[in-house]
């Protein structure tokens, strides 16, 4: 797995379509999705036009949805990024498996991302 960035407890790299299948998985956490998705279960193909959407957006604007891990661990622990909007500036959207909420993942990965626009 090929990270583009890493911060003290984190690697993190840009989402693609070969990790459809672990982004779908997470975003489908109840606890996840219920901020994401307003608590609605998204298909495959949702999660797909997601990621489909966010390598547009890293091609076109530089930014998209970044996937980070624990360092050390190739399992999706969350993710975070911007989301173009064609009404004016980019939404920001982030999430981490509810296991690991409370150890400050989501701000530390965020925080590196907007460092690095």
């Amino acid at each position: 797995m090929s990270y583009l960035f890493h911060t003290e407890n984190l690697s993190l790299r840009s989402c693609t379509m070969n990790d459809l299948d672990a982004a779908h998985q997470l975003w489908n956490e109840a606890d996840v999705r219920h901020f994401l998705f307003d608590d609605r279960q998204i298909s495959v193909e949702e999660a797909k036009s997601f990621i489909e959407a966010s390598v547009v957006s890293f091609a076109n604007h530089g930014y998209g949805i970044w996937l980070f891990f624990e360092n050390r661990s190739d399992h999706v622990a969350g993710f975070s990024g911007l989301l173009h909007s064609p009404q004016g500036s980019p939404s920001l959207i982030f999430g981490t498996r509810p296991q690991l909420w409370g150890k400050g993942y989501a701000k530390e990965a965020t925080l590196s991302i907007l460092q690095c626009h």
